[in-house]
């Protein structure tokens, strides 16, 4: 699994005789719940300031049946929870077309 901004990407790889080996690509995304699930988890495993990736992922595994984030995801997802105290997406302004300054000229 690959962490490509926020989202995770699982890399499932089968090959065929006749058409070589072909990659799919299947993006991960955690819901809130998810996402507080692996930090609290991240402050239970912590030991010595480092958390047991490991240990979290395996956690994960076993109480949602689907791959956990990768150990950068996490480390974003860590940093994110102590920077702002939240493990939301912050997309307000983000959607939609961008607003052009108006100004006396363009109004």
């Amino acid at each position: 699994m690959q962490a490509v901004g926020n989202a995770a990407w699982l890399c499932c790889c089968s090959e065929s005789a006749n058409f070589g080996v072909h990659v799919i690509l299947v993006e991960m995304r955690y819901s809130t719940e998810e996402r507080l699930f692996v930090v609290k988890l991240c402050i239970k495993s912590e030991l010595n300031g480092r958390i047991r990736m490991t240990w979290v992922r395996q956690r994960f595994l076993e109480h949602y049946h689907k791959p956990g984030p990768s150990e950068n995801a996490i480390r974003k997802l860590v940093n994110k929870h102590n920077e702002t105290g939240s493990v939301l997406n912050d997309q307000k302004g983000k959607s939609g077309r961008s607003r052009s300054a108006r100004t006396e000229i363009n109004h």
